[in-house]
């Protein structure tokens, strides 16, 4: 009788590391490509920048680059008006790569940096518009994805702390962790084929 209270303790103490497990992942991966998505859409970050530059030579700009261990990325459904005008780029992608963001004026070194150009031949400008458009689509939809899965989570997590049904809250929470999963694996496959950027930094 002992030896089963025993093992019925330890499956229970098993399954609520699994359910912890899944919602850690779940939103840790939906939160994180929320604010990869976001930043895209609006140039923004989130969480703040590490530090701002005014003007920055472009010895500077291989010192950040240094800094960064990797290229510095612009975000990519917004064309800046000007050269030099200041935009936002961040140093990785999104969690666990995801490191800072700064503050420096627009320039060729920063992939993703859009910036108009009048002097550029008008083929050249519909296929950087084309891959704006392209990019927005995923950004948004996949920016709702994240807030759904959040949901679910959110969701399973309500169901097994709050109303304490074990198996309704592993079962929504395993769901939440493979979504997320799916998730994040189709995005990174569709931007691969949509944003001839997105190889880099890696």
């Amino acid at each position: 009788m002992k030896l089963t209270e025993n093992q019925s303790s330890s499956a229970k103490i098993l399954k609520n590391l699994l359910v912890f497990f899944f919602l850690y992942g779940a939103v840790s991966y939906s939160l994180s490509l929320a604010e990869y998505t976001f930043f895209h859409l609006s140039g923004k970050a989130l969480f703040g920048v590490e530090r701002s530059h005014e003007s920055l030579s472009r010895e500077k700009m291989i010192e950040e680059l240094h800094l960064c261990g990797g290229p510095l990325f612009g975000a990519n459904t917004i064309e800046t008006e000007n050269a030099l005008d200041p935009i936002v780029a961040r140093c990785g992608r999104f969690w666990p790569f995801y490191h800072y963001s700064v503050i420096l004026p627009a320039n060729n070194m920063i992939p993703g940096a859009f910036i108009k150009n009048p002097e550029e031949p008008a083929e050249v400008t519909e296929a950087k518009h084309h891959l704006i458009r392209n990019t927005t689509v995923v950004n948004l939809a996949f920016l709702l994805l994240s807030v759904i899965v959040t949901g679910l989570a959110g969701f399973s997590a309500y169901q097994f702390i709050v109303k304490k049904q074990d198996e309704k809250g592993f079962k929504w929470a395993f769901h939440a962790f493979v979504s997320s999963l799916f998730m994040m694996v189709a995005f990174v496959g569709i931007m691969f084929f949509v944003d001839p950027v997105f190889s880099l930094g890696w």
